[in-house]
């Protein structure tokens, strides 16, 4: 599945084009726990880059990086 995502971002900062969308809230809140838990991820460039764009978002840090409990 995360493949699709990572073609997807192959030409474009976000997963609908140029603009942040409500997309990114509702996978940010998936890759971010992906992220959490220390399992092994394949090489996927664009999804790594797009989650560092999102990180540095403070929408982003308040209301998706949460602890996971």
């Amino acid at each position: 599945a995360w493949t699709i995502v990572e073609d997807e971002l192959e030409d474009r900062p976000y997963l609908a084009g140029s603009e942040l969308t409500l997309a990114e809230i509702a996978l940010g809140t998936l890759v971010y726990r992906w992220h959490a838990f220390p399992i092994e991820r394949p090489p996927l460039k664009n999804l790594k880059s797009w989650y560092e764009r999102m990180r540095q978002r403070p929408g982003f840090k308040t209301h998706i990086e949460i602890p996971i409990t």
